[in-house]
């Protein structure tokens, strides 16, 4: 990528800055107060105004351009406040994580964001950058007064008395422009891989549904299964419910209701949230005390048992690996312990091929979360070819399905790199690290 590599002019001469959070500004540079750059406004709702949203990627746009899912439309909108086009909008909740920008649209906002207007000296979209940029770095964390986990208190009140650099109303504009032209230019490369990622999984789920419902042989005569969302399948193998091919000795059960305290040398357990790449992780686990645990041996995992997540992402599915033997579950996930007839790893592949997606996508219920029952799993079917026809249908996607990963894996350190850079060129140019000033004027 030619822009990693560009190299940008420096000021001719520096100061040491009085802002805590950068070493040195331009000489010519100024550093004020925030107070000073920017006015708290709480103007009157008008009648056509719609509800602006600061998302955590610096946008502050109406709700509805973006999304209304996750989001509760207050039955009496006390205390919302009118926001125009050109405020800077600041989430007093959420700024530690970015919900702070200018605003693209007229509208109305709740009384937790702080609508400010700027000063004739200042442009907005200047600060909507470097605010960015602070709460990317921590900065804005470091200040919280908040008591939530992971979150801020971050009001007007701490926003006003920060000292913030102050360039030039010209170089304000032109680190703008430049910084508008080259996130524009970089967002759309992480764009078009991150398009390559849906194709690349795409790709892999195509390649496992292939193989789980049709075998390795493509001229192997078909029969119906019997199933309308599974169609065909070869006529050698059998539809068979989940609840018939486990361990005669154990039966398909969810995890604890209860984790109980947060132990350091406890017994490790795993939820939905731990289940979000190819395999479970290492580490990371909350873990519980022995003597709840002992309360749960319906649920402790072995090597081998595959779990599933019954909440969330329905229908996730990974095996126990040596490293979590003895481990346990919360309720939103179900472990299955494959009888001898099953490959755990081929009820995961088959698990995740697009049918099956698909089949969970429609039993699914609920309203702030999906979920399946444990019957629903239990009768869950899935075709059933001999076991060793299981083992070459395994060998085989675990060929073709790491050359896929590896290429994603690529794909998303591109994606990192690009982002690392984007960060850091945002932060030379709002900091005066760089003079943009020649390369505004060519954008």
């Amino acid at each position: 990528m030619t822009t990693e590599k560009k190299e940008f002019l420096t000021y001719p001469v520096y100061k040491r800055a009085s802002v805590n959070w950068i070493k040195s500004l331009p000489d010519h540079w100024e550093v004020r107060k925030a107070q000073y750059l920017f006015s708290r406004m709480q103007r009157q709702v008008q009648e056509e105004d719609e509800v602006i949203t600061a998302f955590r990627d610096g946008r502050v746009t109406l709700r509805r351009f973006r999304r209304e899912e996750g989001y509760t439309f207050a039955i009496k909108e006390i205390g919302y406040q009118g926001v125009r086009k050109g405020d800077l909008v600041i989430s007093a909740m959420d700024a530690f994580a970015g919900a702070i920008g200018v605003s693209e649209s007229d509208g109305k906002c709740s009384p937790v964001y702080s609508v400010c207007k700027a000063a004739p000296n200042v442009v907005p979209h200047f600060y909507g950058y470097m605010l960015q940029n602070m709460a990317r770095t921590g900065f804005i964390t470091s200040l919280s007064k908040g008591i939530r986990e992971r979150s801020t208190d971050f009001r007007f009140a701490e926003f006003k008395v920060l000292e913030l650099p102050v360039p030039p109303l010209a170089e304000q504009r032109a680190i703008v422009t430049f910084l508008d032209h080259e996130t524009a230019h970089l967002d759309g490369l992480i764009e078009r891989k991150n398009r390559l990622l849906d194709l690349l999984e795409e790709q892999r789920r195509a390649v496992i549904s292939q193989a789980v419902t049709r075998g390795l042989n493509p001229d192997a005569p078909l029969k119906d299964s019997g199933v309308p969302w599974l169609g065909q399948v070869p006529i050698e193998w059998e539809v068979r419910e989940l609840r018939h091919l486990i361990n005669p000795q154990t039966s398909i059960t969810y995890g604890i209701v209860q984790a109980g305290p947060d132990i350091v040398d406890g017994i490790p357990y795993i939820r939905t949230s731990d289940m979000s790449g190819r395999f479970l992780p290492r580490d990371g686990y909350q873990r519980t005390s022995l003597e709840i645990d002992s309360a749960y041996l319906r649920s402790k995992v072995k090597s081998g048992d595959v779990v599933v997540a019954i909440r969330a992402s329905v229908g996730k599915s990974l095996i126990v690996p040596e490293y979590l033997d003895g481990a346990n579950l919360t309720q939103g996930t179900a472990k299955i312990s494959p009888s001898c007839d099953i490959s755990g790893k081929f009820i995961v592949y088959a698990l995740s091929a697009t049918p099956s997606k698909q089949r969970f996508s429609a039993i699914a219920k609920g309203a702030t979360f999906k979920e399946i029952t444990l019957d629903m799993l239990r009768r869950f079917v899935i075709p059933v070819p001999s076991l060793s026809e299981q083992d070459n249908i395994v060998s085989y996607l675990d060929f073709e399905t790491a050359k896929l990963d590896v290429l994603r894996e690529k794909v998303e350190q591109s994606i990192a790199h690009l982002r690392e850079y984007r960060a850091a060129l945002i932060t030379a140019a709002v900091t005066g690290q760089i003079d943009v000033r020649e390369e505004a004027t060519q954008a």
